[in-house]
């Protein structure tokens, strides 16, 4: 047991000021969380491990705020402006984020299971170890965005933009994807098994050792893509799709239909 006389002057006055830090810092915390609840926009709060879920936050501006571990599950976020802000390990499960963005924001170990984000900007964004398991995320854009462990299985992903991804080993086992965009992408060993990429465009794309088994790949295109040691469907053939100047799994370079 510490007598309080023994510690040193010094010392306690220290300790003090740490705790009135904490205490100010708490306080500042849980106004913001009150601002934004109360229907207000909140530019670069500190709103870390708030909890919203449920919460009516369409069309709210969040710019650049640092939002670790919050909770917005089943949080209404259509419209939000989230981006540049940190939100490192929140979660999104049910939510509606239709038409938000979270440009340039760090999505890393965010949780978007059974999530509707169509329309939303995710471009440029950092996703490590995220999971958009059961997502809809029709048209939305994720250009240039860096996905590492990211899983997008039975996500409907139609009309959605991938260009210039980073995603190895994405998984987008029996996803919805028709019509969506790979243009440029990085997707080496990524999973496509059972999905639905009718007229999916993958173009220049790098797809090696990517596993496509079981996919409706009818219409889509894989002009000049790499498909080195890529797992393609058995009924696959250059009249269900394109592959004009691709690099085939054997190492070969299609050239027919090429005109």
């Amino acid at each position: 047991m510490i007598i309080a006389w023994m510690i040193p002057a010094w010392l306690r006055r220290g300790l003090a000021v740490c705790v009135s830090a904490f205490a100010m810092q708490a306080g500042a915390a849980d106004v913001a969380l009150q601002r934004v609840l109360a229907g207000e926009d909140c530019v670069k709060c500190d709103l870390r491990g708030a909890d919203f879920s449920g919460a009516a936050l369409a069309g709210r501006n969040l710019a650049g705020s640092m939002l670790q571990g919050a909770n917005f599950s089943g949080a209404h976020l259509q419209g939000t402006n989230l981006s540049g802000a940190n939100l490192t390990g929140a979660t999104f499960r049910e939510a509606n984020a239709t038409g938000a963005s979270f440009v340039i924001a760090n999505l890393d170990e965010t949780n978007f299971d059974a999530a509707i984000i169509d329309g939303a900007d995710v471009s440029s964004t950092r996703l490590n170890k995220v999971s958009f398991r059961g997502a809809r995320a029709v048209n939305a854009r994720f250009v240039g965005s860096r996905m590492r462990h990211v899983t997008l299985s039975q996500a409907d992903l139609s009309g959605a933009d991938f260009s210039r991804v980073r995603a190895p080993a994405a998984d987008f086992t029996k996803a919805r994807l028709i019509g969506t965009i790979f243009v440029g992408a990085q997707l080496g060993g990524a999973r496509f098994n059972r999905a639905l990429l009718a007229r999916a465009r993958f173009d220049n794309a790098d797809l090696w050792k990517a596993d496509f088994r079981e996919a409706d790949l009818v219409g889509a295109s894989f002009v000049s893509a790499h498909l080195r040691i890529a797992k393609l469907p058995d009924s696959v053939s250059t009249a269900a799709a394109e592959f004009c100047g691709a690099i085939l799994p054997d190492g070969t370079t299609q050239r027919a239909g090429c005109d």
